[in-house]
């Protein structure tokens, strides 16, 4: 709950900060906040809230070509991903850099 709080704070001070790449320094590449909360298994409240801020996040690929569905993935949340594939079923078809769906 927390993390929802210091993101809806951050949001309602800077409402771009949605679209705000950042460097990972543990990727080595730029990412975007939907990206990282996917993988490390936020709250279904906080990915929501991001995408409400901006629904084409869950589009935008890094430079691996990592969707934040390649990204929930990782965390193996399956709430995660069933919700991201409730907003965008295309996802699934989507494909890494190494052409991995």
């Amino acid at each position: 709950r927390a993390l929802f709080e210091v993101i809806s704070l951050l949001l309602s001070i800077f409402p771009d900060a949605a679209k705000e790449w950042y460097f990972d320094r543990e990727r080595l590449c730029k990412r975007l906040p939907i990206h990282t909360v996917c993988e490390f298994g936020a709250s279904l409240d906080t990915i929501s809230y991001l995408l409400e801020k901006w629904p084409d996040a869950i589009k935008m690929k890094d430079r691996y070509r990592f969707t934040p569905l390649h990204a929930a993935c990782y965390s193996g949340s399956l709430d995660t991903i069933s919700f991201l594939l409730q907003c965008w079923p295309d996802a699934i078809k989507e494909k890494d850099d190494k052409n991995r769906l």
